[in-house]
Formats: structure tokens, sequence, C-alpha cells
């Protein structure tokens, strides 16, 4: 039987040394990335932090007004509170304004049943 030829210990160090570097390529790759997830994902985070609490304050003021007896104008504070006086505020309700709208509507409807009925 023939023994496979020997590769020679320098030989095998350097392919050894040339992994190692490969691996750590890899894992300094692997850690620029999740990196930069997490970032990303602080960013989302604070950013729907920040939707929940404008949410949060657009629904409490709707419920004091549904509340206090001025059921006809939730429509009007919610988009004055969404909105603004000036219109939408750097895209951050984008495609809303069609639901708004809806609401709107709803809204006429069940008034002008409630006065009528």
């Amino acid at each position: 039987m023939l023994a496979p030829p020997r590769v020679p210990v320098q030989e095998q160090i350097w392919d050894l040394q040339k992994k190692i570097q490969l691996l750590e390529g890899d894992r300094k790759a692997y850690y620029e990335s999740s990196q930069w997830k997490i970032k990303k994902n602080k960013e989302t985070i604070q950013y729907l932090r920040q939707d929940n609490r404008h949410l949060h304050k657009v629904l409490a003021g709707a419920l004091a007004c549904e509340y206090g007896n001025h059921r006809h104008s939730i429509i009007e504070h919610c988009d004055w509170l969404c909105f603004g006086p000036i219109g939408l505020h750097g895209g951050m309700m984008e495609g809303w304004q069609n639901s708004i709208e809806e609401i709107k509507l709803e809204d006429q409807k069940s008034l002008s049943k409630s006065l009528s009925g």
C-alpha cells in the first residue's frame, strides 16, 4: 500500500494561515453587517415610539371630544392633531387622508341618523 504523499509542514502552516485570514474577514463582515442592522432597528424603534406617542395623543384628544359633548368635532380635532394647521408633516401620515375622508363620511352619516331618528 502506498501512503498518500506528505505535505510539507511549512505548506500546511501557510494553508492554515490563509484559512484563518478568510475566517477573520468573514467575522469582520458579519460584525459590520450586524452593527448596521442594529442601528437601523434602533432607528425604526425610535420612529415607531414617536409615532405611537403621537397617535396616543390623537386618540386621547378624540376620546376627550367624544365624551365632552363635542361628537361632531372629533374628526376635525383629529385632523388638526394629525396634520396640524399647515397640512401633512413630513410624510408621517401618508396614505391616511383617504381613511380620514371615509371616517368623516361615516361620522356625518351617523350624526345625521342620530339627529333624524
